[in-house]
């Protein structure tokens, strides 16, 4: 997938948001995992989404989300 920009998300739309980049299934299949710590990823649970030469996910554990770089 191409690299795309994210819109702050509220927790309402996000499962919109991963439908439109094809993670809503893998999402409810509980196969999302944090990109940092493994954890299984929930609609409760996902801290960020962000772009590392793919989409990836971060639960909302601070320690994860901190994780993050930014794009240059």
């Amino acid at each position: 997938m191409d690299k795309q920009e994210f819109p702050a998300v509220y927790q309402d739309d996000l499962l919109g948001v991963l439908e439109k980049v094809g993670l809503a299934d893998a999402l409810n299949k509980g196969d999302l995992k944090c990109a940092f710590c493994g954890k299984v990823l929930s609609k409760d649970n996902i801290g960020a989404i962000f772009f590392d030469e793919k989409i990836k996910l971060s639960c909302d554990d601070e320690k994860c989300t901190k994780l993050i770089k930014p794009q240059e």
